[in-house]
């Protein structure tokens, strides 16, 4: 969305975010964001993804070979197909780059943070509030920065729980197949069993 299609008020939250972040001391905030968004996308992997992802070093680069190797020795064993298809997703979302055949973990961009000028604040006058309720804001703006907080605390439980999920859902299914091929070759046992 361009500058001339985007409302007043999308434009001013867009500025007062990135104003508040210079104000908080943070010196780059497109890194911050950058920052936050990788987390998000490496959060959405599914556990498969995020085994491979796991292996994938940030300094120095890995094959796909080596990637399988390393998954063997953690224990974890991840079809061949299914390691391809997440460096795939993973090259997509931006999380590794290929450099000749090879993958490297992108690194998150540091935040660099300015020390904030102290402030001195006078702990209020405890006579003046004793029999006071605290406010709720009046200010849409701050009860929306309320509300945020708390969907962020419901957020974050509930991308662990789709990620518990995914992860069962993948170890099902890899012992589904680990139980499907010990019954091929008990199949073909007893066939050829039979036929002495």
């Amino acid at each position: 969305m361009n500058e001339r299609e985007s409302t007043p008020a999308q434009r001013t939250f867009g500025r007062g975010l990135v104003e508040g972040l210079k104000i908080a001391g943070i010196e780059n905030p497109g890194d911050v964001m950058n920052n936050v968004r990788m987390k998000s996308m490496e959060a959405g992997l599914n556990g498969a993804f995020r085994k491979v992802y796991e292996v994938i070093p940030i300094s120095g680069v890995i094959g796909l070979p080596d990637i399988m190797r390393a998954l063997r020795e953690r224990g974890q064993s991840i079809d061949h197909g299914i390691a391809k298809a997440g460096i795939g997703e993973l090259l997509e979302k931006g999380l590794i780059r290929s450099v000749s055949d090879k993958y490297q973990r992108i690194a998150p961009k540091p935040v660099v943070v300015k020390d904030a000028p102290e402030r001195s604040i006078d702990p209020p006058d405890t006579k003046e509030l004793k029999g006071l309720e605290p406010e709720r804001p009046c200010n849409p703006i701050e009860r929306m920065s309320l509300i945020e907080a708390q969907l962020k605390g419901v957020v974050e439980t509930v991308q662990k729980i789709a990620k518990d999920v995914a992860d069962t859902a993948i170890d099902a299914e890899m012992f589904v197949e680990r139980i499907k091929n010990d019954n091929s070759k008990v199949q073909q046992l007893k066939e050829l069993l039979k036929s002495l």
